[in-house]
């Protein structure tokens, strides 16, 4: 088995089908890869969806679980995964056609451990069905440490956007924070600063739907609470491998203060949905607090330069 695709599967009724079909027409065998459902206690037809699919197609698995959360089920997805490489995708995105074998060919030609992909954002009633920037597998591509791919670039959070080598993941004990949400920035700092090998993939593969009733958009004072939280402990220990990567005197220059950055993003996050919700201001300094004692306020660095890749409204 060349790759397991792990699908944390919760409310996604709408996109399921979209996004397994786009995962079905690929350009490898389909007794080389696996789609793994994590139905993860889903309240509408989410399961119903993912069973049609899995009557016509011997390779998509479906596994039920009671409601536990998406760092949750990412990790029941990798303790199931039986592929060579892991691939963690969103059950309301969906890649582009005929991708699979430029993945697997060079992550197994160039060794890789974490293989980064090329995506982009659009709304939630646009499909990308093809797109020109298809690559040669034959290509070479520059191989560098994790740290330094962190160092060098404005490196995305969001673990759909990487593959992964799954033995890879398991020799480094790497399991996702469970009962968070935005647990994906800790998780792939973390795998990109054990990472030996890792590259950049040119070409559009992976298409990320921006949801108007994702969780980012909900305003509620309980979820404004939430969320608040979730991003100061993901800022917590975010600020965890930072430090470890600033004592490394082999880190390369910048790498820490990308991490810095990437703390201080989450801070003005946690600040600006506080600000624009109706939550009273005098409830909010003794979360700063907490932020100034890992480095995170005041804010000396951000936005930096990925003020473009910074959406907000």
């Amino acid at each position: 088995m060349k790759l397991s695709i792990i699908i944390p599967a919760y409310g996604v009724e709408r996109y399921l089908g979209r996004c397994l079909m786009s995962l079905l027409h690929q350009d490898l065998s389909p007794d080389e890869f696996e789609i793994l459902v994590i139905e993860d206690g889903s309240p509408d037809q989410t399961y119903e969806v993912a069973a049609r699919v899995a009557e016509r197609h011997s390779n998509v698995r479906i596994q039920r679980q009671e409601n536990r959360g998406l760092g949750a089920t990412r990790n029941t997805g990798l303790a199931l995964a039986t592929g060579d490489f892991v691939w963690f995708v969103d059950g309301d995105d969906h890649v582009m056609p005929d991708r699979f074998a430029s993945i697997i060919t060079t992550m197994e030609r160039d060794r890789l451990q974490v293989l980064a992909l090329e995506h982009r954002s659009v709304p939630e009633d646009r499909y990308v069905f093809d797109d020109a920037s298809v690559r040669d597998p034959a290509q070479a591509i520059e191989v560098t440490s994790g740290v330094t791919y962190i160092a060098r670039t404005a490196y995305t959070s969001e673990t759909a956007m990487y593959v992964f080598d799954r033995r890879f993941l398991l020799d480094s004990g790497l399991t996702f924070t469970e009962g968070y949400f935005t647990e994906d920035v800790v998780y792939t700092a973390q795998a990109l600063v054990a990472a030996d090998r890792v590259a950049r993939l040119p070409g559009l593969v992976y298409v990320y739907v921006q949801r108007a009733d994702s969780l980012m958009h909900r305003r509620s004072p309980d979820h404004v609470r939430r969320f608040v939280a979730w991003f100061s402990s993901m800022a917590i220990h975010l600020a965890e491998v930072r430090d470890r990567v600033a004592a490394d005197p082999g880190s390369p220059p910048g790498s820490a203060e990308r991490l810095q950055l990437r703390v201080e993003t989450l801070v003005f996050f946690l600040i600006a949905r506080w600000v624009r919700s109706s939550l009273s201001l005098e409830e909010l300094p003794a979360t700063l607090e907490q932020m100034r004692a890992i480095g995170g306020y005041p804010m000396a660095t951000f936005p930096g330069d990925e003020r473009p890749t910074i959406p907000y409204r």
